[in-house]
């Protein structure tokens, strides 16, 4: 469905220089996608899905639960996503591990989506420093600490990262 709507979007662009609409995305993010798209970060091969170009500072293998991440006292973290675009679970554990602030990730594996969850008090411009090419950044929640479980939304597991 992806690729077909794909391949609609840049016929239609070469035709008629026409934007992409989705449903759940802003113009930001849409934005966002397209310079992904036409400067090749949407390689399946890239292993730095935020932008950060940093080496990596943690490990994000160990898993917590199923679900989103949640603390000690069971709250949500500020998180900078890949919504717009699949990636592995891989991918995203790797180019979570680059992220300074990181404290876990969630991965969807029936959508494919990734969210790095980092400590809470970032501002919406930090998290936007910290993750350059994420599509999708929350900086309203509370979580601090590591993540010590999952949320129990079904498809999504929770991964706690250490630093290295």
């Amino acid at each position: 469905m992806m690729k077909a709507i794909l391949i609609l979007f840049l016929a239609l662009r070469l035709s008629f220089s026409t934007a992409i609409w989705f449903d759940e995305a802003s113009s930001e993010s849409r934005s966002l996608f397209l310079d992904r798209l036409c400067d090749g970060r949407l390689s399946p091969a890239n292993t730095d899905a935020f932008g950060t170009n940093q080496p990596a500072q943690h490990r994000c293998e160990q898993s917590v639960g199923g679900g989103r991440c949640m603390d000690s006292q069971n709250r949500l973290y500020d998180f900078c996503g890949i919504v717009l675009t699949k990636i592995s679970l891989k991918d995203c554990q790797r180019s979570a591990e680059r992220l300074a602030q990181v404290v876990g990730v969630t991965y969807d594996s029936a959508t494919q989506k990734c969210y790095a969850y980092l400590q809470n008090g970032s501002t919406k411009a930090q998290l936007t420093a910290a993750c350059p090419d994420a599509d999708s950044t929350l900086s309203t929640r509370d979580g601090t600490g590591a993540p010590v479980r999952g949320d129990g939304i079904e498809g999504n597991t929770c991964y706690k990262c250490t630093r290295l």
